[in-house]
């Protein structure tokens, strides 16, 4: 009875979007732009996974985008994650050639996080750097 109550909530808060669950596993997920921050609420998770999804400026010519983030816990750096791409252009004659680029990286980092910890992820710094979309999710 209890393992089927635990399951019913597990739904009904996935369906308000504030815990996801997969394979009989609770876990949770905050996403935001270029940072996430919160505290981890009751539970235990083994995994952090980090995807970010990167929007670059327009660029004509031969160039390299980046942009990197840091993963924290406690306000203490365990990951550094860094979204890159380069572009190689042919031709010549003057036209323009430049466009929006994008690119996206996914972590799963082995961290313990407890009830209370925080965790973050943020922007550092980059080059052509428009926004990041970033998911966190806690898993066991």
């Amino acid at each position: 009875m209890a393992k089927v109550s635990a399951v019913l909530i597990g739904i009904a808060l996935g369906l308000l979007g504030l815990v996801s669950v997969s394979s009989g596993q609770a876990g949770i997920t905050r996403v935001g732009t270029n940072s996430v921050q919160f505290a981890c609420p009751d539970g235990r998770f083994q995994f952090i996974i980090v995807t970010i999804s990167t929007k670059f400026s327009a660029v004509d010519g031969q160039h390299t985008n980046s942009a990197q983030f840091s993963v924290e816990v406690n306000g203490q750096r365990i990951e550094t994650i860094t979204n890159s791409l380069n572009v190689f252009k042919g031709g010549s004659k003057g036209h323009y050639w430049g466009y929006e680029t994008y690119a996206v990286s996914q972590k799963m980092i082995t961290y313990g996080v407890l009830p209370g910890n925080s965790v973050r992820v943020n922007f550092l710094g980059g080059q052509q750097h428009i926004s990041s979309d970033i998911r966190v999710d806690l898993s066991n």
